[in-house]
């Protein structure tokens, strides 16, 4: 398998440029093209409003069918058929006791704790649709969205923008998002009247602060709870 993962890395090197999980296998430089983002947007007072989206059982629901789809149009035909066998033929049954229900096929899902378990999922999750005026970050299944505004009314309306259009996405491709766990946070020195961000019609939880890939990140950009998270 470790012939096809390098191969795999190599056809999909082009597709996974909003993640550098396979350069660099770090989340440092995810976490670091984030805060730039916040950072200027900060020092030109504007507000930089983000999601960040919370995906229910992220791994466990990579349809098959789908990622073999996706895989069609990123590698060789020889490579697509081993990962489909891969996938493929795997089973669960129920144990009650002693007695065992009759076996059932797995339809979808990748197989966690393995080496490519995540970069199947990278590869299922490439396309996530981003245009100019929002940036998309994803690092295995924590994904961000930002959008900067000269008011948090206007980076609002294209985060709402973009998750219409990441919402009709998840659903094509059986990826559930999981509206209460998800975060919308503005960052800015200002004070701001909340304006909602909705996914499928459910207003996103507003907070102050926000995890991703490991950090706390305050409205306002100052580590204070960072810091303080760490020393506990």
């Amino acid at each position: 398998m470790k012939p096809t993962i390098r191969i795999m890395s190599w056809n999909a090197n082009g597709l996974l440029q909003r993640s550098k999980e396979l350069e660099k296998h770090s989340t440092i430089d995810q976490v670091h093209r984030i805060v730039n983002i916040i950072e200027e947007a900060l020092e030109k007072k504007n507000v930089c409003s983000g999601i960040f989206l919370d995906v229910a059982q992220a791994f466990d629901k990579v349809w098959h069918e789908g990622l073999n789809h996706k895989l069609k149009k990123m590698l060789p035909y020889q490579y697509v058929e081993l990962l489909e066998s891969y996938l493929s033929r795997r089973y669960f049954c129920i144990k009650q006791e002693d007695a065992y229900s009759e076996p059932r096929t797995i339809n979808a899902g990748v197989p966690q704790g393995s080496v490519i378990g995540p970069l199947l999922y990278l590869l299922y999750t490439c396309d996530l649709p981003e245009t100019e005026e929002n940036t998309t970050a994803t690092f295995a299944d924590d994904t961000a969205i930002l959008a900067v505004g000269e008011s948090n009314e206007e980076s609002t309306q294209k985060l709402n923008r973009a998750i219409s259009r990441i919402s009709s996405w998840t659903a094509k491709w059986r990826i559930r998002l999981n509206e209460a766990k998800s975060v919308h946070i503005d960052f800015t020195n200002r004070s701001i009247v909340y304006t909602p961000t909705f996914i499928n019609g459910v207003a996103i939880p507003y907070v102050n602060e926000a995890k991703y890939l490991g950090m706390t990140l305050d409205a306002k950009l100052r580590w204070k709870e960072h810091v303080k998270k760490k020393e506990d």
